[in-house]
């Protein structure tokens, strides 16, 4: 029997973590993207305390019942020949019977619209009970009002028809709405202001100035007049060599991105998933799944949450350097050598070894293509290159339609250098796709997944170059 364990669980890491920075600048494959609240979350989002807009609906469609109700109520009744005031009164309300009056069809209306109002627009809940407990009587109310009713007494039948449907079709429109639109948004309006995606209040000019001015200024290369320093007496050519290869190498440095409270949100996120990451694939709860054709050993466990998590460990002839650049730096690239992925790019820069991710995959057996939106760090953890994952909600790009979104749990890939042409690789595939598939189908299509895109990254190290130049990390 697997032996489960917990999800998260922290180690020490070594304080040693950033490394020397790359020789040759990684510029982002997309420029800044201006953040636009999504559709969702300004129906959703209670600003300054107000009701949200989607809620301020569900109020308005409640008044809407009861008016549209009353309105053929009245209507029934002026088409019966009984539109006298004294009659209706008399007969509908003081001597209510419910085999000849109507008017309890309009009172459950009523009785909804003020319970729905003071739970959902006084007091502003944010539970389906008390809507599914209206549906509910308003329902059993329907069906015997239908059983009970003497329908000879009445002229226009066609409109009692459609008053009784009337009543229950909007009662379950209710609860259709509330539960499906009202919750949910707020929610995911309460998860994008939980995260910080929303500005404080909007930008002045000077702000967004300043804003753009930055941005434009950390994408130009300085200049060698920003290095000047005086001149001096010595006319030593060696250290006038030294002194332009100084001036040549901080030109060429990479110019550090401007660091926000949200990216530096993002980044500390960062640093967990690693220490998360790290210590799921050195725990030693691993249970050996298969080897495959070329040697590769996949092990599996279970998470508390009933999902498995899998190891590949590997042998590749590359150089650890070289490979790290493949699987960090050149993420767009990865569909060129990878079948499995149809897009790979970087959504956005944070610092020097942290971004946001964004992948697609192809369908694979029974599971269906999906889509990814992933934080990545990469941290040196003693002799290991840790290139870790994992989602991240990301307001700018909100879920597609036609692709499911899949979630990624603390991922990484862990590379040590074996000699100057070998490395280990070891990766942690910890990753739920969502959806309707067995999960016995999932296990086996990842551990598939798993083996055929080591065989691909394994012929790409192949194809590479013999002299390639290496970027050390």
């Amino acid at each position: 029997m697997q032996e489960q364990v917990p999800s998260r669980c922290l180690v020490p890491v070594s304080p040693d973590l950033a490394g020397p920075l790359p020789s040759q600048p990684v510029t982002p494959q997309y420029p800044y993207m201006p953040w636009y609240p999504p559709p969702n979350f300004m129906r959703g989002a209670r600003l300054d305390g107000r009701m949200s807009a989607i809620r301020r609906f569900f109020c308005l469609f409640v008044t809407f019942d009861l008016l549209l109700t009353s309105l053929l109520w009245l209507i029934t009744l002026m088409l019966g020949d009984q539109f006298d005031l004294k009659v209706i009164v008399e007969k509908q309300i003081l001597h209510y019977k419910i085999k000849s009056s109507l008017f309890d069809i309009v009172m459950a209306s009523a009785s909804r619209f003020v319970v729905l109002l003071l739970f959902y627009g006084f007091v502003q809940i944010n539970h389906w009970f008390v809507v599914a407990l209206t549906t509910a009587g308003t329902g059993v109310f329907v069906v015997a009002k239908v059983i009970m009713f003497d329908w000879d007494n009445i002229n226009s039948q066609v409109l009692l028809i459609m008053l009784v449907l009337s009543s229950f079709v909007l009662s379950w429109a209710e609860a259709w709405l509330l539960d499906i639109k009202v919750i949910p948004q707020e929610r995911y309006a309460q998860e994008v202001l939980s995260a910080g995606f929303l500005p404080s209040g909007p930008p002045s000019v000077s702000d967004e100035r300043t804003r753009l001015i930055a941005q434009y200024a950390a994408s130009i290369p300085p200049s060698e007049s920003a290095f000047y320093s005086p001149l001096e007496d010595s006319t030593d050519d060696s250290s006038d060599e030294a002194d332009t290869r100084s001036r040549r190498s901080r030109r060429h440095r990479r110019v550090k991105p401007i660091i926000s409270s949200q990216n530096e949100a993002n980044i500390v996120k960062a640093k967990e998933i690693v220490t998360s990451s790290w210590q799921l694939l050195t725990c030693d709860k691993w249970t050996f799944e298969k080897v495959t054709d070329c040697s590769d050993t996949i092990e599996s466990f279970k998470l508390d949450d009933g999902y498995k998590v899998f190891k590949l460990t590997s042998i590749l002839d590359v150089n650890a350097s070289e490979l790290f650049n493949i699987l960090y730096h050149r993420l767009a690239d990865l569909p060129k050598w990878n079948p499995t992925i149809e897009a790979a790019r970087v959504l956005e820069l944070i610092d020097l070894w942290t971004d946001i991710s964004y992948q697609v995959s192809k369908k694979v057996g029974l599971i269906a293509s999906r889509e990814y939106v992933t934080l990545r760090r990469f941290e040196q953890i003693g002799s290991h290159k840790v290139i870790a994952t994992a989602s991240i909600l990301y307001p700018r790009l909100p879920s597609s339609k036609n692709v499911i979104r899949g979630d990624v749990g603390p991922s990484c890939w862990a590379i040590r250098e074996v000699d100057e042409s070998t490395s280990e690789v070891q990766w942690l595939l910890n990753t739920k796709i969502n959806g309707w598939i067995p999960v016995k189908a999932v296990e086996t299509a990842l551990s598939s997944v798993m083996a055929n895109t080591i065989t691909h990254l394994r012929r790409h190290c192949e194809s590479l170059p013999q002299q390639t130049p290496v970027i050390t990390a």
